[in-house]
């Protein structure tokens, strides 16, 4: 079993995640291994439908380069 968090789940149950689940999920799939959402209420959405509605939140690209306020590899 896999257990994964969601950025957003909607109210027919559609979730969505930022970075890795995908190719966790296709993986998991393809041996037959269950995977489970883990997240607390507050990350459901009864105002979204579906996923393809899920707003995704889209970060600066520095945050790569200077995370928690340093720059990185200089």
């Amino acid at each position: 079993m896999v257990n994964v968090g969601a950025h957003r789940i909607t109210s027919n149950g559609d979730t969505a995640n930022k970075i890795g689940t995908l190719r966790l999920s296709l993986a998991t799939r393809t041996h037959g291994i269950p995977v489970y959402v883990l997240a607390p209420t507050t990350t459901i959405d009864m105002t979204t439908s579906y996923g393809s509605f899920i707003f995704i939140e889209e970060r600066a690209p520095t945050e790569n380069v200077h995370g928690f306020g340093r720059v990185h590899g200089g």
